[in-house]
């Protein structure tokens, strides 16, 4: 199963609009948003950029929202056991697990 989302993603993704994530059908999606501040960025600019992380999640069919509240924009760095518990989770999801 996850073999034929993957190869779905490969032909999918560069031909969807992604301003319409429900295009994407039941493909698990998982979005992971840096909550602290990152330098150089305003408040204002990041929340604009949860609130839109928020809006794709909430849009598309098979997503999850996670914050990642210890990390900045790098969150693979700050965060990684949080990355890697979230892949998992999502082959999970694409095996068809509860």
């Amino acid at each position: 199963m996850i073999d034929k989302i993957l190869a779905a993603a490969a032909i999918v993704l560069p031909m969807t609009d992604l301003s319409d994530p429900a295009q994407l059908g039941e493909m698990p999606i998982t979005v992971i948003t840096a909550t602290r501040p990152s330098m150089g960025v305003s408040s204002q600019f990041q929340q604009g950029g949860i609130d839109e992380q928020q809006r794709f999640a909430a849009a598309a069919r098979n997503a999850r929202y996670v914050e990642a509240i210890q990390s900045r924009h790098y969150i693979q760095r700050d965060q990684p056991d949080l990355v890697i518990d979230e892949i998992l989770a999502m082959v999970e999801r694409a095996r068809g697990a509860p």
